[in-house]
């Protein structure tokens, strides 16, 4: 299904300028060849507004003002879509005739009808305010659409914090989001520009409040019955790439670096997840492309993660058992250094120009690849959660009273009905739903804990590696492997005791 731009709907992609003039993007035959227009330069200084207890922000919604050589006016912004870079947004512009907002603002359908109800209790308080120079111009698309390319410099105020404005917007005026990715790759290719995951409003908001970028937890896809299995794909692996891009500021900035890379690995294994669902609607060349795309920051997630849990979930209990014990305490100590300079290394790929052009190139994939299949959705839903449970079932009869593997084996395979379950829930009635996905979280976490006795050997020798003439963290990885395999047998029991809880359930895509 390939992704239109709509009346009233913005869809942009923002590039952080860095080190790069404003000027020399647009100098660039990359744009100036296409251009349809001379560049314009205006000052736009814009007003952001929201209530005490910030309702609109807790709606997606943006409410500014903006003053600048074409008049006042004031735009309504609500939170659509936000993909592997691709900003999608409801947009409602409305003229004034001075500086203050209306409130509540004249626009139609529910977004109106939540302010109404917002300003019958609450009343506008200036946020924060942008203050930039803008040089725009208009390109032709080669697919006869029209894209405006508009460089900003400048800042964004809250009281007396200021945060630098650096970046160029690519905003999709008609045609195919496709275009929007191939210009924003090009660039990307010539200009060391990267992507800019926090739009001016999200930071003015983190200004104003004097927060950070903070981890995001998934949403559950909107899906309805009604939808075909290519409405589907499309919803399932945007609403996946989109978990996965808006955690990269808080591992970025490592504001939130230990949930940050849980939620990111968890988007991104989604999204994989969501790819193999629809593998037979695909060619194979298609599903290998976008694997190819996610796998260099999965390999650096995982890592990363299990040095997470063993320094967060493994080690306490080691040290509660060994008080005192040096030897415990200097291998603590190295892995919480081994852990810093991981997390700084990750942080570091992250904020690079080549990760940036995978992101851009992932959400080309997922505006021009698309599945065609006009199937009502729920019937395919039903088919894929049983065979799904079908190989969970096979795992866990290899798996009860079996090597370790099987074990492995089966904790994979109930991750994969996982998020089968979670994506197409909404299909079914959430009585029967929820017992079922949360019988499925509580196995998938006691397997995994399982598993991180498992993981224990290769993290401790990577901590050792770190510190290889230390003795004390030698001897201390001695210990703590000891401890940690002597609890084996208590994880998997537990594990087992989580999966037969599951398995007396029934089903709720019977």
């Amino acid at each position: 299904m390939h992704t239109e731009a709509a009346e009233d709907q913005e869809r942009e992609i923002a590039l952080a300028l860095g080190s790069v003039a404003p000027e020399t993007v647009l100098a660039h035959p990359l744009v100036a060849a296409r251009a349809i227009d001379s560049p314009v330069e205006e000052r736009l200084v814009s007003t952001y507004y929201d209530t005490a207890d910030r309702a609109l922000a807790a709606r997606g919604i943006v409410l500014r003002v903006r003053q600048g050589p074409r008049g006042t006016v004031q735009t309504v912004k609500r939170g659509g879509p936000k993909g592997a870079g691709l900003a999608a947004r409801d947009e409602w512009e409305t003229p004034l005739a001075g500086p203050e907002p209306l409130w509540p603002p004249p626009i139609p359908g529910e977004t109106g009808d939540a302010l109404a109800r917002i300003a019958g209790k609450a009343s506008l308080a200036p946020l924060f305010v942008t203050d930039f120079t803008r040089r725009r111009c208009r390109l032709a698309a080669p697919d006869g659409g029209e894209v405006e390319v508009a460089a900003d410099s400048g800042e964004i105020r809250a009281g007396d914090r200021r945060w630098p404005v650096a970046e160029v917007e690519l905003e999709l005026k008609r045609g195919d989001a496709a275009a929007l990715f191939d210009l924003a790759l090009d660039l990307c290719r010539e200009l060391p520009l990267t992507l800019q995951m926090v739009s001016k409003g999200e930071r003015g908001l983190m200004l104003a409040d004097g927060s950070r970028p903070r981890a995001v937890t998934a949403r559950r896809p909107v899906l309805d019955r009604a939808m075909t299995v290519a409405d589907a794909f499309a919803v399932l692996l945007s609403a996946a790439a989109g978990h996965a891009a808006s955690n990269v500021p808080a591992i970025v900035e490592q504001s939130a670096p230990v949930e940050g890379v849980h939620q990111m690995r968890v988007g991104l294994r989604r999204l994989r997840a969501g790819l193999a669902l629809f593998k037979r609607r695909l060619a194979k060349r298609e599903r290998a492309a976008l694997r190819r795309l996610i796998r260099p920051s999965l390999d650096r997630l995982g890592p990363m993660r299990d040095l997470d849990v063993f320094v967060d979930e493994t080690l306490p209990p080691v040290l509660a058992a060994f008080p005192g014990d040096e030897a415990v305490a200097a291998f603590h100590t190295q892995a919480c250094t081994s852990r810093l300079a991981a997390r700084t290394a990750l942080a570091a790929f992250l904020a690079t120009p080549e990760c940036s052009r995978d992101w851009l190139a992932i959400g080309r994939w997922l505006a021009q690849v698309h599945v065609d299949d006009d199937g009502p959705v729920t019937d395919f839903a039903r088919k894929v959660l049983r065979k799904r449970a079908r190989r969970v079932k096979r795992a866990a009869k290899e798996a009860v009273g079996g090597p370790p593997d099987a074990l492995h084996v089966l904790r994979i395979e109930v991750k994969k009905l996982r998020y089968a379950g979670e994506f197409f829930a909404a299909l079914f009635d959430e009585a029967d739903t929820r017992p079922v996905l949360k019988a499925l979280r509580r196995a998938q976490d006691a397997l995994g804990r399982l598993n991180d006795v498992a993981v224990c050997d290769a993290v401790a020798a990577q901590v050792r590696a770190d510190a290889p003439d230390d003795p004390l963290v030698a001897r201390g990885a001695g210990i703590v492997a000891g401890f940690v395999h002597a609890r084996a047998a208590a994880a998997r029991t537990e594990a087992e005791a989580a999966y037969a809880a599951f398995a007396r359930l029934r089903p709720f895509w019977k």
